[in-house]
This record gives structure tokens, C-alpha cells and sequence, in this order.
């Protein structure tokens, strides 16, 4: 800003509206007011917010912008906040960040709505970087009941609970979150929407299969109402994978096949590879291997064509497993072998469990 301007127009705007400087300077040191009108200081922009709005004025219009007086003008504060939300749901994560840090510079100028939107913001930011600590503490600090803030912070907390281990928390939330009548409702049903999911998924993760299917089931109805296939497709890898957890093959694979054939009119790689590798896992399960196997291989050539190297090798090393089994060594080797060197060290505990097949391979051939 200049600062000499800005001066010049503070006191315009003091002598206008007929305001004294006592009254308008309460919370800053004294005579801070007489020099902002005299532009012996350059004030921070949290300070300058507050004169603003003391004055009644747009911070723009202390800027000097004449088409922007009012206080409900769109200011510079207003476009942080759509271009850190542009960013954030843009995925340019290291530019939200940065506009996240000029935001909180100004939180203590902000209402109760303003900072738990930023805060909001911040959680939202920090789930999507898989830092759910940080999430959780930005997240349980909103205190605002405006909908949908109030709903999403709480969708978010929980989501964030669960991805962080703590399941008895994040089912709490989610169960106070589908108790709320402001979203049950059509206004926010999508926000309901991905609550019944993520419950569903979190009861999945704790092993409550008849509830997470229930839930699941609620989901598909709502999503077959709005004609949303391809949520259908991620209940269907969900309702799939408590049939299997279950023993259920049949139902497991149906489910899973239903999964196959829509992935497959989207033409949506990793969505065939997820279901070819899960209905590999029922026909090993139910001691197919013909099957089972031509499902891991399936899900290998997706795999590939999205270059996911990760899961090819979980693949590779399932295969193995299967002609260990069988008892054909050799090729289960060389299998493995091709695992542990696409793997590349990139996973701790998949690369312990090659390698522990390997030696196992190698003990009984030379056995």
C-alpha cells in the first residue's frame, strides 16, 4: 500500500463520519490513530483490517481502489480466500499452503464463520497431504454451527480419525454426522452421501461387517436414485470386500464382477486392476487357481498401464505364493524374484514378506 495515500484517506474518512480518535483507536496503543493519519507508520495488514472495519470501509478502498468503499466489497482478504480454495481443490497444494499462511496471519481480525472456514481450509489441506495430526487440530478447533461448515469440519474430523487408527472416534463423529437434519435433507445430500460411505468404509476397517454392510447398502440406494455409476462401482469393491472377509465367495465375486463390467464401459485402468485383483483373491481363496490366476495377471497388465509398480509386485508375489503352493518352484522363484526387484525398496514390509517367500523357495528346492 501507500502508506502516504492510505494516511490521507484514513483521515478523510475520520473527518467525514465525524469519529474521534479515542473511540476509533480502542485496542491500539495510544496514539497509533494520529500517526496512521499522518503515515509516520506502515501498519501490519491484521491492524489495517481492524481500522477498516472501525471506518466501515473496504480495506481495498484504503488501498485507494474508489470503486470499492463499502465494507461489503469483494477486498484482497475475500480473494485470498477463493484463490487458496481455487488451489486447494485444484491440487496445488504447495500454493495453497502458501495462501493458507497469508490467511492465518489474519485470523484474529476474522468472525467465528471466517476463521473456521480458514481452519476448514487447513484440515482439508492437511488430510489431502496425509498429515492427519495436523488435520485433527485444525479441524477440532471450528466451533461454528453455520451449515455446511459445521458438517464438513465434522465429515473431515472423522475421515482424519480413521485414516489416523483412532476407529472408536472417527464411528462417534460419523454417527452424530448422520444424525444431523440439516443434512439428511436434499440442500446438503451429497455431504450425507460421502458420510454413509466413509462410515461404511470405517466400520469395514473395524471389522463390523453386518453394519458396514447395512450402511453400504443405504449408499448404493441413494447413489442408484441420483444415477451415480461410478460410486455404484466403489460400493460394489466395498460390499465385495465384506462378502470375502466373510467367506461369502459367491456374493464376493458377483460384487466384484458388477465392479469389473462398469470399469470397464468407463475404460478406467485402475478401477479394472482393483477389481481383477480382487476376484483373483476370491478364486485363490476358493483354491480356483486357473482362475486366480488369470485374474493377477489381468490386474498386472492394468497395473501397467497406469505404471503403478507397487501393486504389479503385490501381484507378482501373490502368483508366486499360488506356484509355491502347487509346488512349482521355479517359476514361483523367478515370480518372486521379479517382485522384490520391481518393488525397489519402496515398501518395508511388502519387500520383508518377498523375501521372506524367496528363502522359503530356496530352502525347499535345495531341501
Amino acid at each position: 500500500m501507500d502508506t502516504e495515500k492510505m494516511a490521507k484517506r484514513i483521515k478523510s474518512i475520520i473527518v467525514e463520519k465525524g469519529l474521534t480518535r479515542d473511540k476509533l483507536g480502542e485496542g491500539f496503543s495510544k496514539g497509533y490513530i494520529s500517526k496512521l493519519e499522518s503515515g509516520e507508520i506502515n501498519p501490519t495488514v491484521d491492524k489495517l483490517e481492524l481500522v477498516s472495519r472501525r471506518l466501515d470501509v473496504s480495506l481495498d478502498y484504503l488501498d485507494g481502489n474508489d470503486n470499492c468503499k463499502t465494507k461489503n466489497c469483494v477486498s484482497k482478504c475475500d480473494h485470498l480466500f477463493i484463490k487458496t480454495f481455487v488451489s486447494l481443490f485444484s491440487q496445488e497444494y504447495s500454493l495453497a499452503d502458501k495462501y493458507m499462511a497469508k490467511l492465518f496471519e489474519r485470523l484474529e481480525t476474522m468472525d467465528e464463520e471466517e476463521s473456521g472456514f480458514v481452519r476448514l481450509m487447513a484440515g482439508i489441506l492437511s488430510f489431502r497431504l496425509k498429515k492427519y495430526g495436523d488435520a485433527i487440530e485444525y479441524l477440532s478447533k471450528i466451533t461454528s454451527k453455520t451449515e455446511p461448515l459445521n458438517s464438513l469440519s465434522i465429515l473431515y474430523l472423522a475421515r482424519s480419525y480413521s485414516h489416523s487408527g483412532n476407529l472408536d472416534m472417527s464411528l462417534s463423529l460419523f454417527n452424530r454426522l448422520l444424525n444431523n437434519d440439516y443434512i439428511v435433507g436434499s440442500y446438503y445430500y451429497m455431504i450425507y452421501l460421502n458420510s454413509l460411505y466413509h462410515f461404511a468404509y470405517t466400520l469395514l476397517l473395524a471389522e463390523r461387517y453386518v453394519d458396514a454392510k447395512r450402511i453400504a447398502l443405504k449408499y448404493l440406494e441413494i447413489c442408484n436414485e441420483m444415477g451415480h455409476r461410478d460410486r455404484t462401482l466403489e460400493v460394489y469393491d466395498m460390499l465385495g470386500i465384506v462378502e470375502l472377509s466373510q467367506e461369502n465367495y459367491l456374493d464376493a465375486a458377483n460384487y466384484f464382477r458388477k465392479e469389473l463390467a462398469g470399469y470397464k464401459i468407463m475404460n478406467d485402468f485402475s478401477g479394472l486392476a482393483i477389481a481383477c485383483n480382487h476376484l483373483a483373491e476370491v478364486y485363490s481363496q476358493m483354491k480356483d487357481i486357473s482362475k486366480a490366476l488369470k485374474y493377477y495377471h489381468k490386474s498386472i497388465s492394468y497395473y501397467k498401464k497406469i505404471g503403478n509398480n507397487k501393486y504389479i509386485a503385490y501381484n507378482l508375489n501373490s502368483i508366486a505364493g499360488i506356484l509355491f503352493e502347487q509346488g512349482n518352484l521355479e517359476d514361483a522363484l523367478s515370480y518372486a524374484n521379479s517382485a522384490l526387484e520391481i518393488l525397489n525398496q519402496k515398501d518395508p514390509y511388502a519387500e520383508k514378506s518377498i523375501a521372506e517367500l524367496i528363502d522359503n523357495i530356496k530352502s525347499t528346492l535345495e531341501g
